[in-house]
């Protein structure tokens, strides 16, 4: 469960300890669900305040695999060419 008020994560009635890069990724993606997005994408609306340039793949594949590992199975959040990102049901 994501609280789009509190920006909290709750999984098992467990509220789960994310960063600000991480709940700002789940909220971007649970807006747009179903959408393929890519890394530039995620760089404009998650990373905005950041110049493109330092922004590197790295520090998106980090931060992606924080969140699946701190949301296990239930974040169903697939890579496509490792260039784009899909959240699936």
């Amino acid at each position: 469960e994501f609280n789009l008020s509190t920006k909290k994560v709750i999984l098992s009635k467990e509220v789960i300890d994310l960063t600000k890069k991480e709940t700002s990724l789940i909220e971007f993606f649970l807006y747009n669900k179903w959408k393929l997005i890519n890394k530039s994408d995620l760089i404009n609306s998650v990373w905005w305040e950041h110049e493109i340039v330092s922004v590197s793949d790295n520090t998106i594949n980090v931060t992606v695999s924080k969140v699946r590992k701190k949301l296990w199975e239930t974040f169903n959040l697939q890579t496509r060419i490792n260039e784009w990102y899909i959240l699936e049901d």
